[in-house]
C-alpha cells in the first residue's frame, strides 16, 4: 500500500508543474481578454496586449459614483487613462451629458479638456439644483488618437447638497455693526420667495423681543434681505434667524434653522459706495460677443437695487441688450450675461445712481450722473 503511494506521487508532481508551466506561457489564468478592470461607475475597458494601442478607460470622476452633498456649483470632470480626442467629446452634444436622474432634463452647459488633453471638464451653464441626484453620461463616441472608444456608455450618478445660507450679514460674530443696514441671508439654490416672509426671516432683540421690518426676497442674487423699520439699537446683540419654513424651489426645506448674531455700533454707515473695478475695460476693444459684464462695487451692495434698470449695456443707437443678470452679493459683484451682443460694435455700460449699499447709501458717481464705460466687440 504505501510502495504504491510513493511510486505515484512523482507523476501528480509532474504533471502538476507541466500545467502550471503552460498556464504561464499562454498569459495566465486570469479573466478572457475582452474583460477590463471596471470602474467606479460600472463600465468596463480592454486589457492591452504589449504592442497594442492603449484602450480607452474612465480612471475617475469628480463628484465620485454615488457621492452626496455636493456642492451646487461643484466642477465636474472626467479623467482618462490616455489623451482624448477633443473633437469627439466638446462637440457632439451627446457624449458628455449631466441629467437630472428622475425627469432626465438635460443640465445645459459647455464642455472642455485640460492642457493634459485627458481631463473633460462639464460646466453647467448655470447652478445645479439643490438636494436632486443626476447622471453623468460619456458616451462611446469619445475616442483616443488611435480611435478607441470606451467598451460601453460610461455613468455615474451623485446628489447635490440640500437647500442651505451660505452667506449673511452682518456676519456670525460680527461686532461695530452700523445701526441703519439691512441684514442679508443668501442661499446656494433657488429659493421660493412665497416661502420667505417676516415669520420665516426673524430678527430679535435681547429677550427674544421681534424686531419691527421688511422681507423681501431677490431672485437674482438668490439673498433674503430684512429691513428694520427704524435703526437698530446701538451697541446690543441682535439675532438673526431664518428658519426651516423657507423652501427652494422645488419644495425643499433648509434641513435646519440658521441662526446667527452680530452687535451693534453707535453710529450709522454714511459713506457712499462706488465702482471698484469692471470688465470689459474702459474702452476695450476686440470683446468676444459672448463676454459676460461684470462690475465689482467697493462694499457689499442691496441687491434688490441692482437689476437692468440700475446696471444696463446698450449699443450707440440705445438699444438695450437682453441677457440675465446674476448678482453676488458675498463679494459685491454683479455680472450681466447679453444674449445678443453684435460683433464689431461698441457697447456703453452703465451703472446708476439707483444703486445702493445696505445701508441705503447710494453709488457715488463722481460728477457725473451715472457711472459710464465703453467698449467694442471683436469680430467673434
Amino acid at each position: 500500500m504505501n510502495t504504491k503511494i510513493h511510486t505515484r506521487l512523482p507523476w501528480k508532481w509532474l504533471l502538476a508543474l507541466l500545467a502550471t508551466m503552460l498556464l504561464t506561457a499562454c498569459g495566465g489564468g486570469g479573466g478572457g481578454g475582452d474583460a477590463g478592470p471596471v470602474t467606479s461607475g460600472g463600465t468596463t475597458g480592454g486589457i492591452n496586449s504589449p504592442g497594442s494601442p492603449a484602450l480607452l478607460n474612465v480612471v475617475s470622476t469628480s463628484p465620485a459614483d454615488k457621492a452626496t452633498s455636493v456642492a451646487l456649483n461643484a466642477p465636474i470632470h472626467v479623467t482618462f487613462n490616455v489623451k482624448v480626442e477633443p473633437a469627439t467629446i466638446i462637440s457632439p452634444a451627446s457624449a458628455f451629458t449631466i441629467k437630472e436622474f428622475l425627469n432626465g432634463t438635460n443640465v445645459a452647459g459647455t464642455v472642455a479638456m485640460d492642457a493634459a488633453g485627458t481631463t473633460a471638464i462639464f460646466t453647467p451653464a448655470a447652478s445645479l439644483a439643490a438636494n436632486t441626484e443626476y447622471l453623468g453620461t460619456v458616451s462611446t463616441a469619445v475616442k483616443n488618437a488611435d480611435g478607441s472608444t470606451l467598451t460601453r456608455d460610461y455613468t455615474w450618478t451623485f446628489t447635490t447638497e440640500p437647500p442651505a445660507v451660505n452667506f449673511t450679514y452682518p456676519a456670525s460674530g460680527g461686532t461695530a455693526v452700523a445701526i441703519n443696514t439691512k441684514i442679508a441671508a443668501a442661499f446656494n439654490t433657488d429659493i421660493d420667495s412665497a416661502t420667505v416672509s417676516a415669520t420665516s426671516f426673524v430678527v430679535s432683540a435681547p429677550g427674544g423681543a421681534a424686531v419691527p421690518g421688511t422681507v423681501v426676497y431677490d431672485e437674482e442674487s438668490r439673498t433674503a434681505l430684512f429691513a428694520p423699520s427704524f435703526n437698530l439699537t446701538p451697541s446690543i446683540i441682535y439675532t438673526a434667524t431664518v428658519t426651516t419654513d423657507v423652501k427652494d424651489s422645488r419644495g425643499n426645506a433648509l434641513t435646519s434653522n440658521a441662526s446667527w448674531t452680530f452687535t451693534t455700533d453707535t453710529q450709522s454707515d454714511t459713506v457712499k459706495p462706488v465702482v471698484s473695478d469692471f470688465s470689459p475695460g474702459h474702452e476695450v476693444t476686440g470683446v468676444q460677443v459672448n463676454s459676460p459684464i461684470k462690475v465689482t462695487f467697493s462694499e457689499l451692495m442691496d441687491p434688490s437695487t441692482i437689476d437692468t434698470g440700475t446696471f444696463l449695456i446698450s449699443d450707440d443707437g440705445g438699444s438695450h441688450l437682453s441677457g440675465r443678470l446674476v448678482i453676488d452679493t458675498a463679494n459685491g459683484v454683479a455680472t450681466f450675461f447679453p444674449t445678443n451682443m453684435l460683433p464689431n460694435t461698441r457697447y456703453h455700460m452703465v451703472v446708476t445712481a439707483g444703486t445702493k449699499d445696505l445701508a441705503g447709501n447710494v453709488l457715488d458717481t463722481g460728477i457725473a450722473a451715472e457711472f459710464v464705460s465703453f467698449f467694442e466687440t471683436g469680430s467673434h
